[in-house]
């Protein structure tokens, strides 16, 4: 249980940082190179690299090469599900 929840500690902390959550929501609707995830953050491409490197060592993104280009993705719909209802919770009426 005790390697369980520091596993689930280190899920959350990689998702503490906005740039990093920034990039998880814009994978969400599929697949992205890290020059389309660079335009879209609006982020220096340096800084959504290391990101990713972050997001890829946390096992929340996978990546495959496409010709010189990296893509990146999520690993799965429970990181996307995670941010949904994260967003839901922080969005309710109290």
């Amino acid at each position: 249980m005790h390697s369980t929840l520091r596993n689930v500690s280190k899920f959350f902390h990689a998702l503490s940082d906005e740039g990093r959550l920034q990039l998880v929501i814009l994978l969400e609707d599929g697949e992205k190179s890290v020059t389309e995830l660079t335009e879209l953050s609006g982020e220096k491409m340096v800084n959504v690299s290391a990101r990713l490197k972050d997001l890829l060592y946390h096992r929340l993104v996978i990546r495959r090469r496409e010709g010189r280009k990296m893509m990146y993705r999520l690993a799965d719909n429970h990181v996307a599900d995670i941010i949904r209802n994260a967003c839901e919770h922080i969005n309710e009426d109290n």
